[in-house]
């Protein structure tokens, strides 16, 4: 198993993503220990674990290694859409713009990327990229061999972590 770094990682992905663009998910959620965030990125053929320092800032410590497939460990996905870019229009953002008595931004917002397959994006254009889901209840299920990559990462993070903040634990 290969540590990569964020940089790495984001092009990898994105590369496998734009071969296709469907059925994928990424899922965040706090880690077991240390204070870090753990993430599964996943399509229909394989996943990438990912560390993350925190995500309260633009540009956190990302490192993370390629799983391999991995399968659902709880029930059906909580994703009304895989997760993508879809390339926002103009006259869209003007139709959200409008206000519909008893329809909440938020609902036609989601309704209106549902209904948007992912693209890959192209410079110059906008995109709505999403959707993460962002889940409170502790870390993520793991398969024994996924736990072992997860301390892995935790051990790697806490050294990058410890080398480029000095004063931390």
């Amino acid at each position: 198993m290969e540590v990569l770094d964020g940089d790495v990682l984001y092009d990898l992905i994105f590369e496998r993503y734009t071969r296709d663009q469907h059925g994928w998910s990424f899922t965040v959620s706090p880690a077991a220990t240390h204070g870090f965030f753990d993430a599964l990125v996943m399509n229909r053929e394989e996943a990438w674990q990912l560390k993350f320092d925190t995500l309260f800032k633009p540009s956190p410590l990302v490192i993370g290694a390629g799983v391999g497939s991995v399968k659902p460990t709880r029930g059906p996905s909580i994703n009304p859409f895989s997760f993508g870019f879809r390339e926002l229009r103009p006259s869209w953002v003007e139709q959200l713009g409008a206000r519909e008595e008893g329809v909440s931004m938020p609902s036609r917002l989601a309704a209106l990327l549902a209904s948007m397959k992912p693209v890959v994006p192209q410079p110059g254009r906008a995109y709505a990229q999403g959707p993460f889901v962002l889940s409170g209840k502790g870390p993520l299920a793991l398969s024994r061999s996924q736990a072992e990559v997860d301390e892995r990462l935790s051990s790697e993070m806490l050294k990058l972590v410890r080398n480029r903040y000095p004063g931390y634990g």
